[in-house]
């Protein structure tokens, strides 16, 4: 499955496919309908998976960008029994040793204060 570049200026990443993706699942979090009502739904049911999956040690990354693309929404809506998909969740067993990490920009890249440049 193809996911999301966090290394877009070089570095290491991981290239996707069955022998790099340690056994993992993939789940899509979906509601009986789409209003507001069932977003907020959509999001207990995204917190009650990552919770349940950190306690049984997994790692979890969600997925919403496929989601947020109309047609993709679209194909993910057609293979579910019904509803509508609101997230994809990513669970698999972290590498042993290496804790999961996302690389973060620092913070006086992302943040102003009052119009400067956080320090």
């Amino acid at each position: 499955m193809p996911a999301r570049d966090f290394a877009p200026f070089g570095g290491a990443e991981l290239q996707a496919g069955p022998e790099n993706d340690f056994g993992a699942s993939y789940v899509i979090v979906y509601t009986d309908t789409d209003l507001p009502i069932d977003w907020l739904a959509g999001g207990a049911g995204l917190s009650a998976v990552l919770l349940t999956a950190t306690a049984a040690a997994l790692a979890t990354a969600a997925i919403s960008d496929i989601t947020e693309t109309p047609a993709i929404r679209e194909q993910l809506r057609q293979i579910l029994p019904s509803g509508h998909p609101e997230v994809a969740v990513r669970i698999g067993r972290p590498q042993a040793g290496r804790p999961p990490s996302t690389p973060r920009r620092p913070a006086n890249e992302v943040i102003t204060v009052a119009g400067t440049r956080a320090s």
